[in-house]
C-alpha cells in the first residue's frame, strides 16, 4: 500500500496461526508495540470445536474483557457453551449466549473452557495493558 499522511494509523499484520490450537488463527494487537502508545491489546479468535486455553488459574494487574458473541448476522445467535471459573473459589460459570466478563485487576479466573461449540463464536480478550502478564 502506498505510504500516505494517515498509514501509520493502520496495523495489517496482526493474524497468528495456531499459537494456542492448529485449528485457531487469531488476532493479536498491542496499542504500545504497534503504535509506541497506549495501554490496549486485543486478542480475537474465531472459535470453532471445543477446546481449552492452556493456562489455569491467574490473576493479572490490569483489567481485562472476555467477550463471547455469535458469529452469524444475528450475533445474539450463540450455539455453544462455554465454560469460566471465577474468584478464589473457582465458582463455575456456563455461557451461553452472547456476553461480556469483566475480569478486575487481581481476580483470580480460568480455567476457560469452550465445551460445546455447535455453530462457530467469536471470543476477543481485551486487556487495558501495553504488556500481557500474570501476577498469579
Amino acid at each position: 500500500m502506498k505510504e500516505s499522511k494517515y498509514s501509520k494509523y493502520f496495523t495489517r499484520d496482526v493474524v497468528r496461526d495456531g499459537e494456542i490450537a492448529p485449528f485457531l488463527p487469531r488476532v493479536k494487537f498491542n496499542s504500545k508495540k504497534n503504535f509506541g502508545y497506549g495501554n490496549f491489546g486485543l486478542r480475537f479468535a474465531y472459535v470453532t470445536e471445543p477446546f481449552e486455553l492452556p493456562e489455569g488459574p491467574h490473576a493479572h494487574d490490569f483489567e481485562q474483557y472476555l467477550c463471547f458473541w455469535g458469529t452469524s448476522s444475528n450475533v445474539r445467535e450463540f450455539d455453544a457453551e462455554v465454560e469460566l471459573f471465577l474468584g478464589e473459589e473457582n465458582e463455575k460459570h456456563v455461557i451461553t449466549e452472547s456476553t461480556v466478563v469483566h475480569i478486575p485487576k487481581g481476580m483470580i479466573h480460568c480455567p476457560l473452557r469452550f465445551t460445546k461449540i455447535n455453530k462457530p463464536i467469536s471470543f476477543v480478550n481485551a486487556v487495558l495493558t501495553e504488556r500481557y502478564s500474570q501476577i498469579t
